[in-house]
């Protein structure tokens, strides 16, 4: 059979040519599977509704548009030119089956793609900006530099930031000198070189007449920056001046007349009390500071605690040991206060301490505990102030008040009881603990906490308190 258009060989019983679409037999032709009633309209496929599911190249139809037809395939795209693939073919089988449509795009591997896709570009943005700060680190041109007042290098465009210069003053004891405050210690970091023929010279000023000025010396250069160490022998150097400044200088002049570099000034308000500590208080023998007077105490206390556990039994040295501790602690004004009788000078026992006391209102322990308290409270207390005062109350209040009370209580004791060994074991601990201190957690050091620290403790944490930063003149 030939197909009447194209004369193509056609199978019998084909309703539309397989070549050219021209239908060749009626629509109820022998081997067709649907009538003509509710037949569909065939379409091109540039005409199928808008409301069709697109597949790949193919066009499903929606169920509304094949209400009363079978399911079908749509028609792929046209043969050729003026030709149009027919709505569907018929075979023998009593029914039309639909091909099978192409599987929708596997979503997992989409998204595997895209994530690819997207590590790749951060990979490669992150090796061009790796090249590019590579070539700007490599580049040879750097930016201009100068040099201030201070010796120190500023950069005028990119590159490193210049060092910052700064530095602290600290006050201790020499050797010789326990309780003076005679030695100074100054550590200066951030300064370079100076130039040709000038050092870094260190002064201490009273601001309040600036026409008194010690001259401290060259700090050194060390591998750490600058540092200088300076005794003053017998002189407190927080009696001097409130003032530390470090010049540059060419030569060795008398006063300060180079570039200011680092200076720093004690906090006046706060200044007043810890010099109540460390150097003198009106109401004091010898109008000593009150931690100077009161690691003075606490040292003949343990003295005197010494000889009594070194009595041996022997009954007028524990009593004449005895009375010496609680002369020491309580002072003249003590409940308890008695002269030493006349035989205790033969047993080398003549202490009986400066007379203001450890224990009692207006004696060393609670004056020194005020006067810390005063200074981390005025108005311009540094923070550095404020910690190393708490550390001076808790060994005053915490440690020492407690110890010593107990201590003349045991010495009362032994007045009456002289054998009591416990009792002279337990004055000899607590005196040791009361002027040294103890290690209790064997860290190998004293800590200013309960139970540890002692009057050496309450003391060095005084001179912390005096700590002066040294900041870049203006």
């Amino acid at each position: 059979m030939l197909c009447p258009r194209c004369n193509i060989p056609i199978e019998e019983g084909t309703v539309f040519c397989g070549n050219c679409g021209n239908q060749v037999a009626p629509l109820n032709a022998p081997g067709a599977t649907l009538s003509t009633a509710g037949a569909t309209e065939l379409h091109p496929v540039d005409s199928y509704p808008r409301n069709s599911l697109e597949v790949g190249y193919k066009t499903q139809y929606t169920p509304q548009q094949m209400s009363g037809a079978p399911s079908m395939a749509p028609p792929p795209p046209p043969l050729r030119s003026g030709g149009y693939q027919p709505d569907f073919m018929a075979s023998e089988a009593s029914s039309v089956t639909p091909p099978a449509m192409p599987p929708l795009r596997n979503r997992t591997t989409y998204v595997a793609f895209v994530v690819t896709l997207l590590v790749v570009l951060v990979v490669a943005v992150s090796i061009g900006t790796f090249a590019l700060l590579n070539h700007n680190s490599n580049n040879p041109s750097s930016p201009p530099t100068t040099q201030n007042n201070n010796g120190q290098d500023t950069t005028t465009g990119g590159g490193a930031p210049p060092p910052i210069i700064t530095g602290q003053v600290g006050f201790n004891d020499s050797q010789d000198g326990q309780g003076m405050s005679n030695t100074l210690t100054i550590k200066a970091t951030g300064l370079n070189a100076p130039p040709a023929g000038s050092q870094y010279h260190a002064w201490l000023i009273d601001a309040t007449n600036e026409e008194k000025v010690t001259s401290l010396g060259v700090l050194a250069n060390q591998a750490q920056g600058y540092a200088l160490t300076f005794k003053g022998g017998p002189t407190n150097l927080l009696s001097v001046g409130n003032k530390i400044t470090i010049t540059q200088e060419q030569g060795d002049p008398p006063i300060p007349i180079g570039t200011p570099v680092l200076t720093g000034t004690f906090p006046p308000l706060a200044f007043v009390h810890i010099k109540h500590l460390l150097f003198s208080f009106s109401t004091t023998p010898q109008q000593k500071g009150l931690l100077v007077g009161l690691l003075d105490q606490a040292q003949k206390l343990n003295t005197a605690a010494l000889l009594l556990k070194n009595a041996n039994g022997n009954r007028t040295v524990v009593r004449c040991a005895a009375q010496s501790i609680i002369n020491i602690a309580e002072g003249v004004q003590g409940a308890q206060y008695q002269p030493l009788p006349a035989g205790c000078a033969k047993a080398n026992i003549t202490e009986v301490g400066d007379g203001l006391g450890l224990i009692g209102d207006g004696h060393y322990i609670k004056l020194a505990l005020a006067h810390a308290a005063l200074a981390a409270n005025s108005a311009d207390a540094t923070q550095t102030i404020k910690i190393h005062a708490s550390h001076v109350a808790i060994a005053t209040k915490e440690n020492l008040l407690p110890w010593i009370t107990t201590i003349v209580q045991d010495a009362q004791a032994l007045l009456n009881d002289p054998d009591d060994n416990d009792k002279i074991l337990e004055i000899a601990t607590l005196a040791d603990h009361a002027y040294n201190g103890v290690d209790l957690n064997h860290n190998e050091q004293v800590d200013p906490v309960k139970g540890e620290a002692g009057a050496k403790a309450a003391y060095n944490h005084g001179q912390l308190m005096a700590l002066l930063p040294l900041s870049p003149a203006q």
